[in-house]
């Protein structure tokens, strides 16, 4: 039985385990001293930890009921369009993806860096998943990505 039998509520909830797991070896993994830290990374990493985190409360603030981490729609979701998902479809994301790179670029640690970079593969690929779905369950929502990044204003639009 290969992937493509899963369920979507499975390979979701498969995402978000490995979402997690990337996260923790990147929070929680010991620094290293592959590179200097200088005071200027600490600062860049504070700004983007912080910047993480506030996009990351805001966007969930904005989904409300619509919050899940599976990437599979909730049934009584609505698509969100305004506030932050105006800017960009999936700021959840960019607020991890912020924290994950504010951690593994004050770390000095290869290893944490090289985490970063999976789960930056990883959600792009639930987002990719997340976004068929949306497109299956909202007719609107192919004229919302023509206009609106997935994780950065103006980069990844369709159409």
């Amino acid at each position: 039985m290969g992937p493509k039998h899963l369920s979507n509520k499975t390979k979701g909830n498969l995402m978000v385990v490995l979402q997690f797991v990337f996260l923790g070896l990147i929070v929680f993994l010991p620094n290293g001293t592959d590179w200097p830290t200088p005071l200027w990374f600490t600062a860049i990493a504070a700004i983007a930890l912080y910047m993480g985190w506030l996009i990351l409360v805001v966007a969930a603030v904005n989904l409300g009921k619509s919050l899940t981490a599976n990437p599979v729609p909730l049934e009584r979701a609505t698509l969100k369009t305004t506030g932050l998902y105006g800017i960009v479809r999936h700021p959840i994301y960019l607020g991890l993806l912020l924290i994950a790179f504010a951690s593994a670029l004050g770390s000095g640690s290869i290893r944490k860096a090289i985490y970063f970079v999976l789960l930056t593969a990883l959600l792009n690929v639930k987002a990719r998943f997340e976004e068929k779905l949306l497109a299956q369950k909202y007719p609107a929502y192919s004229g919302y990505t023509a206009k609106v990044g997935r994780l950065l204003p103006r980069l990844g639009r369709k159409g």
